[in-house]
This record gives structure tokens, C-alpha cells and sequence, in this order.
């Protein structure tokens, strides 16, 4: 049995070597022994290792703490529609302590009602062929909703290589820190999500990009170490006003950050080498700060602006064995070069 953390108990809570009824009842919390559907407020311990063809516990209800006590849940099939745990329309939801193994989704919340409030934390995720943790909400005519704070967690990608490791969809003021992802499709997507926060994860070995920010804007993503990708270590599509600082995007594909149509994004202190471009600007990104960045060592270009770009500004940048290149210069530069650069 698999044990993600130590967890010290007293004596009499233990009957060899498992929990007892009687012990569980006197903390208040409520033993699951089988796959199946908690329809109750309250806190839950799991007591054994589940296997299952499909969907393992369902959650269908609000308050539901569920401790998964170092056990394993394993389903053979691996159908998108089999999820190790679900929760939806329900919220204040804590997930931790555990392994999923198989099946289509680890984990999946979804809420379109009300402000869903979630917590996923050191869980191992493994051979899903969607996703390992995947979170959509959004409340009616006011967009982003939902807020996720998805912690210490172990992830790696199954023989899918469409799988994403932590997908949110309309989130806001979430935060994902110290998770290590490998072997999947994209580590970490937010998709139309903001003010949330990506932070200290470790992600090595994607099929596509390590962390991606779709039309989403006011992030903070800082100190993730992205590398070996075979796209884009740090990848903003359409997305604006987010801060990118001290982030490792190494040994990357294609570009170690890629800034692609978004605004007002600022870049400091990021590493990017070993990539065929440290920074990448494309697309008519427009006003984007790009300062004291590391970009030495990448094949082509250090930092590259496409023709189609103005009003970035640069300064202070190292890059040495790749050039600083702006193809809006024509003889003039839509781009401003604020000194300091290195090259």
C-alpha cells in the first residue's frame, strides 16, 4: 500500500494495522470501504485499496472532506467518462492523500451554479488518458468562478499523450504550487481563467507545452522549472496583464516562453536556454515588458520579435550565443530596446 505522507495516529485508533469503526466514529469521521456515492456532508476516510472497471466515488454533496489514507484507486478502463473521483454542482471539496491510477480523468469538479471551492492535495495521478486533475466552473453572466488550491501532488502521464496533467477552466484566485508533472500533453492549462497563481511545480517531458494560459489574464506564474517539451516550456495564448518572473523554461523544443497575441505581460528574471528560442513574441503582442531575463545558449534567437509586433520594451537581457532579433526594424523598430541588453 502506497503512502504519500506519514501519518502518525494513537493506538487505539488502530486495530491491526487498519482503522476501526469505532475509532473512525469517535473523530468523526465516516469509513468508505467501496466505490460509491457520498451523499453526506462530512469527513471521510478511505480503508482499503478500490478497483473498479469506471467511476469510483462520486461526491454529491457540500463540506465533504476525503482523506484517501495512503490507499489506491485503480480503473481498468481508460474511456474519457471514468474518473477516479467527481464532484459537480457541489462545493468546499477536499481531495488528498492518495493514488489513482488509470481510467480517463483522477479527479474532476465542475460547477456552473455557485462559487465552487476546491482542494486536491499530495495525490499521485497516474495513466489517465484525459486528464489527472481537471476543474471547469463558471457562474452565470459573470465568467470565472470556481477557485482551486491544488498542492503537492505527483503526476505522470499515461500512453495518451493527448493528456493534460492539471487543467482548470474558468478559475479565479486559485493557486498550484509544488506539483511535479511528467509524461503528459501540457502540464498545467488555465483556460479563460485569472488572478490565480502557478508556482515551484517541476514539469519535464511534455508532448506539447509545459504551461499554457489560454485567454487568461492577471496571473502570476513564478520559480516553475518547465524542460524537455517538445513545444513551448511557457506558452500565453491571448492572454494579458500576467507576470512570468523567475521561472527555469530550459532545453525546450521550440521556444522556452512564448508570448503569442497577449498584452501588458511582464517577463523578469526567467532562465530560457537550450531551446530553439529563449522568448518568443509573435502574433501582434503589443506592450510587453521583457527584463533582466537569462536567455544564453538557445540555437537561433535569444529573444525574437515577429513582424507583426510594437511597443514591447527590453532591457537588461543576457543573451549570449543567440542574437536579440526584431523584425519590425525597417530601417525604424516598432519595439523599444531600453538598453542594458547583452548579446
Amino acid at each position: 500500500m502506497w503512502k504519500p505522507a506519514l501519518i502518525i495516529v494513537s493506538a487505539v485508533a488502530v486495530v491491526a494495522g487498519c482503522w476501526s469503526s469505532a475509532a473512525l466514529a469517535a473523530e468523526g469521521r465516516i469509513p468508505v470501504s467501496g466505490c460509491q456515492t457520498i451523499s453526506a456532508s462530512g469527513s471521510y476516510l478511505l480503508t482499503q485499496d478500490l478497483n473498479t472497471t469506471c467511476t469510483c466515488l462520486t461526491i454529491a454533496a457540500d463540506d465533504v472532506n476525503l482523506d484517501l489514507d495512503g490507499h489506491v484507486i485503480t480503473m481498468s478502463s481508460g474511456n474519457s467518462n471514468c474518473m477516479g473521483v467527481i464532484g459537480q454542482e457541489h462545493t468546499n471539496i477536499t481531495v488528498k492523500n492518495g493514488m489513482i491510477k488509470g481510467g480517463g480523468i483522477g479527479v474532476y469538479f465542475s460547477n456552473y451554479n455557485v462559487p465552487g471551492n476546491y482542494v486536491i492535495e499530495k495525490l499521485v495521478v497516474s495513466g489517465m488518458s484525459y486528464s489527472a486533475i481537471n476543474m471547469e466552473t463558471g457562474c452565470p453572466g459573470s465568467g470565472e468562478c470556481g477557485r482551486a488550491q491544488i498542492l503537492d501532488n505527483i503526476i505522470k502521464g499515461g500512453s495518451d499523450p493527448s493528456a493534460a496533467g492539471i487543467k482548470l477552466f474558468k478559475v479565479k484566485t486559485s493557486l498550484i504550487e509544488r506539483n511535479s508533472i511528467w509524461n503528459c500533453n501540457t502540464g498545467i492549462i488555465l483556460e479563460f481563467s485569472r488572478d490565480s497563481i502557478i508556482r515551484k511545480n517541476s514539469i519535464s517531458g511534455m508532448n506539447a507545452h509545459g504551461v499554457m494560459l489560454n485567454g487568461s489574464d492577471s496571473n502570476l506564474v513564478v520559480e516553475n522549472a518547465v524542460s524537455n517539451t517538445l513545444q513551448h516550456g511557457i506558452y500565453l495564448i491571448d492572454s494579458s496583464n500576467n507576470t512570468l518572473r523567475g521561472n527555469g523554461a530550459n532545453g525546450n523544443q521550440l521556444y522556452g516562453i512564448n508570448i503569442h497575441n497577449g498584452q501588458n505581460n511582464n517577463l523578469t528574471y526567467n532562465t530560457a536556454g537550450g531551446n530553439y528560442a529563449g522568448i518568443m513574441v509573435e502574433f501582434n503582442a503589443k506592450q510587453n515588458s521583457i527584463d533582466w531575463n537569462q536567455v544564453s545558449g538557445n540555437s537561433t534567437y535569444g529573444i525574437r520579435f515577429d513582424s507583426t509586433t510594437a511597443d514591447n520594451v527590453y532591457s537588461n537581457n543576457r543573451s549570449m550565443g543567440a542574437p536579440i532579433s526584431d523584425a519590425t526594424c525597417n530601417p525604424t523598430c516598432a519595439n523599444r530596446d531600453a538598453g542594458g541588453n547583452e548579446q
